[in-house]
């Protein structure tokens, strides 16, 4: 080890050398990200013959041009210099002092190590020109640029206060951060698109490491330091040679390393083997997935841990190998039969899609099956971050393994984009196991997709019902009900549905009481300031929506979301979890309860308004600086113009409030007046609201037709198939006659015989054996074959289905119930 120290002045000194060791080890793993201030450029000549100045000296420079004085206070020298109109002669003072000439071999020595990514306060282009020194091209970006554009590039550089290119009279007191002005209305990074992903970045990073940097040049401790005991252990500062009394601001935050840039650089250049030798360990690193690893000595599971599990959705993968491992020995999880299936069908097949309704338990049975896999001596992954650079850890997967992998993926509509990748490259290596409430094909455009096999979740088997059972018995939840009690209320009152048994459960007296007294703590904490970021948490987590920060905040129009009180209240960390860049709650199921329950209808009737207008605003504002944002309240708006999403999250039955919700919306959003599917949700609203209203959602419909007259290659079929269920419902109206009837059916079969297989088709075909109980016996049997002819047509539609593996359905049981249900027309008359 070279010995750079004075022994005798060790005292000043803040680490040691096995501190230094430890992070040359962590950058060498190319997962580090270095943060450069104003004194890493120390020691560079500009093109005036001097050094680069420090802020107070730069300060000092500007009140020369002025006349004024600062007391080097570079915002008041700068703000001077606007206010006296000399702002062309700042600029060229700013051009002049921070155009580099030259740079010194330590600048070259510390950007050629591996860096995950560079960020800098700085203007000049110190990085950027150390990097060509050392054939490493570095592109540099400021906060006005789209992330998603630059984010794959294999060297970038962050300018957080902009750079000398970008730096004009229009960008003096915006974009580039400089005067007063500009920090008050345009926070760096904050306020632009690429908070988040230095956020999950700084979660990546195996280290932090700052250069030349003073904790108070910036005013980033709320950005980067709210989560400081998460990050304190990867957070390095290398500063200049001084006592480390007078770095106890740093030390608060990360390991101080006080030896100054120069000697940092040479303890690089005298230690390189330790960077050759940890640039090519052996285990590789992935950026966007995980292998899936069983511990071998897991935590065990406590009662209160299966209570969250059950209450919350909260578990980890230590839940689950657990679990599975003392599966013989305790109840603290359902393995339900169709994972077997699924697995027999994952491992014959490269790709497959497994769908299921809200609360169905997909998340919680893709580690299920990631577990069983691995314990088969399957390579596994599963897909961690969908912002990390995912082609190349595909690419990695491939050139190291010679043997099948299987890359499971969850939530596969928010993860389109990796998704997509797999599918191109469609190599016989990888088996892909994708889950979501969606079809495949209404998540990627792909020809592979058709080669999918899918797998759809519906209601629990008796066996899943049995481990229910089991595990509430062991966790002494749903104790009123005796054996046979719980087991008739799960199979005759909730139908085998999971999700509907699961809120009930959250209803019960036992549990909601405890739920109300935390949430009535939570949400009148800060006098209600929080009211609508946690209505907002609950709203995105049922819709399957991203509840990144960026989207809450923009949704709010605030920014409570990054409050650290709230983010730290206790109550807020048993309902929610804190994922880097996001907010992570596991159950949709308790966001749907806590959402029905615990906000009048009235008020989540303006919310969820509010939300509506700001998402339809945001997904058309051209400078959200990233086309993923506006894509993502496009997706919310859709969600929120939709009767379906809604009506579940509001009182049973209270139509009142969602027809108010909507004639409100048109009235803020004034082109859904022209839009067809707006009127089509008011149509459904009627239908829903019952037979009294059924000439409304009539008139709705053909409103919407003539809407969709002035729409170029608007599809009809949402509301072909709309107008079919309203004819049915007339059709199995007791008061309408049985002639009627009949040629309502027929109406509304020629509406969907044309349309494609999916759920809301197949939702209105399975209402034919409805139709048929009513007219059999009633009809000639003339009149009788040709109907018979009907479902004899949809049942082959159905088997030509098979040949397609269902493309395009959402929820494949529909298509097996209604299978079921037109054999059965047949068979009940021997045909």
């Amino acid at each position: 080890m070279n010995e750079l120290f004075d022994k005798d002045n060790i005292k000043t000194q803040c680490f040691n050398d096995n501190d230094l060791e430890r992070l040359l080890k962590l950058i060498a793993s190319g997962k580090a990200i270095l943060f450069t201030g104003a004194g890493f450029s120390s020691g560079a000549i500009n093109i005036q013959n001097n050094d680069v100045p420090t802020g107070k000296l730069l300060a000092d420079k500007i009140d020369e041009i002025t006349g004024e004085e600062s007391h080097q206070d570079l915002l008041v020298a700068s703000q001077n210099a606007i206010d006296n109109n000399m702002s062309d002669n700042l600029i060229e003072l700013i051009k002049d002092i921070f155009t580099i000439k030259q740079i010194q071999p330590y600048h070259q020595t510390i950007v050629a190590l591996p860096w995950r990514r560079f960020y800098t306060t700085n203007y000049d282009f110190v990085i950027r020109d150390a990097g060509l020194q050392k054939n490493k091209r570095i592109k540099c970006v400021t906060t006005s640029d789209s992330p998603t554009e630059h984010l794959k590039e294999k060297n970038l550089c962050v300018h957080i206060n902009g750079h000398l290119e970008c730096l004009n009279s229009e960008t003096l007191n915006t974009d580039f951060k400089l005067t007063d002005s500009s920090y008050l209305h345009n926070d760096a990074l904050n306020d632009s698109a690429w908070v988040d992903h230095f956020q999950k970045e700084l979660s990546l990073a195996s280290a932090i490491v700052f250069v030349g940097y003073s904790i108070y040049d910036y005013n980033i401790k709320k950005l980067l330091f709210n989560n400081k005991d998460k990050l304190k252990h990867k957070i390095y500062f290398i500063t200049r040679e001084k006592p480390c009394e007078k770095i106890k601001t740093e030390q608060q935050y990360g390991k101080v390393i006080n030896i100054g840039v120069e000697k940092f650089a040479e303890y690089i250049s005298n230690n390189q083997n330790i960077i050759n030798e940890y640039s090519e360990a052996k285990d590789t690193t992935y950026e966007s997935i995980k292998k899936y690893t069983i511990s071998d000595e897991p935590e065990n599971i406590s009662h209160q841990m299966a209570r969250e599990f059950l209450i919350y959705g909260r578990y980890d993968q230590n839940y689950i190998d657990q679990a599975i491992q003392n599966s013989q020995k305790n109840q603290y999880l359902i393995v339900p039969e169709w994972i077997d299936k699924s697995i027999d069908l994952i491992t014959e097949n490269n790709f497959v899609h497994i769908t299921g309704d809200l609360g169905t338990g997909k998340s919680v049975g893709m580690q299920i099956i990631a577990n069983k896999l691995t314990n088969l001596a399957e390579n596994v992954f599963i897909l961690k971050d969908r912002h990390g650079e995912y082609i190349g850890d595909i690419k990695k997967i491939l050139e190291q393994y010679n043997q099948i992998v299987y890359i499971l993926i969850d939530n596969a509509e928010q993860n389109y984009e990796i998704l997509q990748h797999i599918y191109t490259i469609n190599s016989p290596k990888i088996r892909c196991v994708s889950f979501s409430r969606r079809g495949i094909n209404q998540i990627i455009s792909n020809d592979i997709s058709s080669k999918t096999k899918l797998f759809s979740l519906d209601k629990m088997k008796e066996s899943d019902v049995e481990q229910l059972i089991n595990m509430l018995n062991n966790i002494g939840i749903a104790g009123e009900y005796s054996n046979k009690g719980l087991k008739s209320f799960i199979e005759q009152d909730c139908d085998y549905s999971l999700p509907c048994f699961l809120l009930d459960i959250l209803n019960s007296p036992q549990i909601s009481e405890r739920i109300k007294k935390e949430f009535d703590q939570l949400n009148s904490f800060g006098n209600g300031k929080y009211r609508d970021t946690i209505i907002a948490l609950c709203l995105l987590g049922v819709l399957n929506r991203e509840l990144s920060f960026s989207t809450i905040s923009m949704l709010t129009e605030n920014s409570n979301i990054r409050d650290t009180v709230l983010l730290e209240h206790i109550i807020f960390k048993n309902f929610f979890s804190i994922d880097g860049d996001s907010i992570e709650s596991k159950s949709p199921i308790f966001l749907t309860h806590l959402l029905q329950n615990y906000y009048f209808d009235s008020i989540k009737k303006e919310v969820f308004l509010k939300f509506a207008v700001i998402s339809n605003y945001n997904k058309q504002k051209s400078n959200l600086n990233d086309r993923t944002l506006n894509i993502e309240f496009e997706k919310i708006f859709k969600e929120l113009v939709k009767y379906v999403s809604l009506s579940k999250l509001f009182e049973k039955d209270n139509f009142d409030v969602l027809l108010r919700y909507f004639e409100q919306l048109k009235d803020e959003i004034n082109w859904l007046s022209r839009d067809p599917n707006y009127w089509i949700q008011l149509a459904i609203l009627n239908l829903a609201r019952g037979q009294k209203y059924f000439d409304i959602a009539k008139d709705m419909i053909v409103t919407a037709r003539q809407k969709a007259k002035n729409k170029e290659n608007y599809e009809l079929d949402y509301i072909d198939t709309v107008e079919a269920r309203y004819k049915l419902a007339v059709a199995l109206k007791s008061s309408t006659p049985i002639s009627e009837c009949y040629d309502l059916f027929f109406e509304a079969d020629d509406l969907l015989k044309n349309i494609e297989a999916s759920d809301q088709k197949y939702r209105r075909v399975n209402q034919y054996i409805s139709i048929f109980k009513r007219i059999n016996g009633s009809i000639s049997k003339e009149k009788l074959k040709v109907f018979l002819d009907r479902i004899k047509l949809q049942l082959l539609r159905i088997e030509e289905l098979e040949h397609e593996n269902y493309r395009g359905i959402e929820r494949v049981h529909f298509v097996y119930n209604c299978e079921a249900n037109l054999k059965k027309i047949l068979q009940e008359i021997n045909l």
